[in-house]
């Protein structure tokens, strides 16, 4: 098939196309708006392409050699940077946890990749509620990883099954691909909060193997409103300021929170500079609702077509690239979704042609906040949620009762316009206690009272006392 062919079958991209795309409301075609629609819909292309790619050597992170803040031990091993270490009043609890494993590159396979995307998709299709959804699973996945080291029993074997990895593995390959990163488009750090309650015992294992997989930062400090703000600071510093709050409470009950942050910056190797490459533009929604946006037309890097859509590539100057999906005409964005493998779409990308088309891309920004426990329950992994059923004695044991996850919090977002990109995530697994509380009951208001044999609890006597000592 050669560039026309491919051209044709995308989406006819001729100049009448191309113009259409950027006048008044279109009243026969729509192509240019459905490829907004398809980049918003799959806006985890960011977050995905990069694990789908495979990555040349390269480093991440914020570490500032010999500093002593934890915060200078979250990323992965780096170049040093300019700037203090951000200041926190957690305790410092990485004296001997330092990362002793070094990273295997022998984990960066094509299965690796295709088992991430397929994670990735597989989330994108639990977290669909009908809008917009913008997720990282990379970050997900790495907090998620983190978690699972303390998983035992079932909700060890549910994890894994979600996650497509046990934990060792998933974690090799997961720190093997963060030192791959470009470290001047990516950034990723890890970080361990503990409360300082008496009650709760941390297992030294588990954060051991944090540092060593990881490059887990290991906080302690009382879960207070100072603590929320430390934890709040550190997700603003490791977006670039991109998610200034990850966490809108902190509850005493909570014994430890995981955290992963990612942030992604980067220009277009051939940026929209011109005025005849930015103008506005209609992109149509589903239901034909259309949307004034501005639209930036040039060249693609590559064209790809699979069963049910086309879709196209278009490279940043660092060796990322933007994707994005185009349902065939008749072809719902869900129906897209819905036939998509992991194994499948990194196939589709990696078999992109070069070609001389153009596209339409629309600047937009999206913005991504929830809570994955409903998504996550669905995909195969409830114990980890069930205050009953949860097994985290590898992470560590409270007094109080037993620990389970409360929240995944993942909050994200992408901002699409003339020179790059700039993408954004943190997750945030908090873990909470169950057990029953000391209880003080004191009758000291009204209140009904009985006496009753102990074999059958009938009641002999009933009384509602309103009042007594008068």
């Amino acid at each position: 098939m050669n560039g026309r062919q491919l051209a044709d079958k995308i989406g006819n991209l001729d100049e009448s196309i191309v113009a259409e795309a950027f006048s008044a409301p279109p009243k026969k075609k729509k192509v240019w708006p459905q490829i907004a629609a398809a980049a918003a819909a799959l806006a985890l292309a960011v977050g995905l392409w990069p694990v789908l790619r495979g990555g040349e050597p390269g480093k991440i992170g914020e570490t500032t050699p010999g500093a002593t803040s934890p915060t200078d031990t979250d990323a992965y091993p780096s170049p040093p940077t300019q700037g203090p270490a951000l200041p926190l009043a957690a305790g410092d609890l990485m004296a001997g946890l330092n990362a002793r494993v070094p990273a295997d590159p022998g984990t960066l396979t094509a299965e690796n990749a295709a088992l991430t995307a397929d994670f990735g998709l597989r989330l994108l299709r639990a977290c669909d509620t009908g809008g917009n959804v913008l997720i990282s699973p990379y970050s997900v996945l790495s907090a998620l990883g983190m978690t699972a080291l303390g998983a035992r029993g079932e909700t060890l074997q549910e994890m894994t099954a979600v996650l497509g990895r046990d934990p060792e593995a998933l974690g090799a390959y997961l720190r093997a691909y963060g030192e791959s990163l470009d470290g001047e488009a990516v950034s990723v750090a890890n970080a361990v909060w503990l409360n300082q309650d008496s009650r709760f015992h941390a297992q030294p294992d588990f954060l051991q193997q944090n540092a060593d997989t990881y490059c887990a930062g290991i906080h302690a400090a009382p879960f207070d409103s100072a603590t929320l703000r430390d934890i709040n600071a550190w997700a603003g510093d490791r977006t670039h300021g991109m998610i200034p709050e990850i966490l809108d409470e902190l509850s005493p009950d909570a014994v430890m929170v995981l955290l992963n942050a990612l942030a992604f910056e980067a220009k277009w190797e051939r940026p929209y500079e011109t005025e005849e490459q930015v103008r506005s533009g209609t992109f149509t929604t589903e239901d034909g609702a259309e949307r004034a946006v501005t639209m930036m037309l040039g060249k693609a890097d590559g064209f790809f077509t699979g069963e049910k859509g086309a879709g196209l590539l278009k490279n940043y100057e660092n060796g990322f690239a933007f994707a994005a999906m185009l349902p065939n005409e008749g072809v719902t964005v869900d129906e897209l979704l819905a036939s998509l493998t992991g194994e499948e779409l990194r196939a589709l990308l990696s078999g992109a042609e070069e070609t001389d088309g153009e596209v339409c891309l629309p600047k937009f920004t999206l913005e991504g906040d929830a809570d994955l426990k409903t998504a996550l329950t669905a995909m195969g992994m409830p114990a980890a949620f069930d205050p009953a059923r949860a097994d985290f004695t590898g992470l560590g044991t409270s007094d109080a009762g037993n620990v389970f996850i409360s929240r995944v919090l993942h909050k994200t977002r992408l901002e699409v316009a003339e020179a790059g990109t700039r993408a954004a995530a943190v997750t945030a697994v908090e873990f909470k206690y169950f057990g029953f509380p000391d209880l003080r009951l004191a009758l000291d208001r009204p209140f009904i009272c009985m006496i009753v044999d102990t074999a059958t609890h009938t009641p002999l006597f009933l009384a509602l006392v309103r009042d007594i000592g008068a």
